[in-house]
């Protein structure tokens, strides 16, 4: 077989695989996990937030988690993640002042709690944005 042609067949079977990667894995994990965002104003209130899948996310496991946090705290804040409240829980510091803070983890639990043992009279303004990333179940 000429060279020419097989590369074209080797190109057309690349393109046809990559298609079928994005239509049925890729997309589903990229555009049906879109993330959401919570505005914190006060830590007095609010102690744990409960994050979760919720309506319209896509259906099937979960393997990844990211977060961020973003905004502006006059006290270093400690954070506690984990996927269950009372179960074990990673400790996170965000030093005072402007907090630009990412969190892409492997997580397998359709929930995350992120607990604020702050301490009274801290100002804060910040907006949590997540998103729980997994499959579709069976694709096909």
């Amino acid at each position: 077989m000429n060279k020419s042609i097989r590369t074209v067949l080797f190109f057309i079977l690349f393109s046809i695989s990559a298609y079928i990667m994005w239509a049925f894995y890729l997309k589903t994990i990229i555009l049906n996990n879109k993330k959401r965002t919570i505005e914190l104003k006060s830590l007095e209130k609010v102690k744990c937030l409960a994050l979760s899948k919720w309506e319209g996310q896509t259906p099937g496991h979960t393997y990844g988690f990211e977060l961020e946090i973003n905004g502006y705290s006059n006290r270093t804040i400690l954070l506690l993640l984990g996927p269950r409240k009372n179960g074990m829980m990673e400790h996170v510091l965000l030093k005072n002042g402007t907090i630009d803070f990412e969190y892409m983890r492997d997580w397998y639990s359709d929930s995350c709690y992120i607990c604020f043992p702050s301490e009274p009279g801290s100002k804060i303004k910040l907006d949590v944005s997540y998103r729980f990333m997994g499959d579709a179940g069976s694709s096909f």
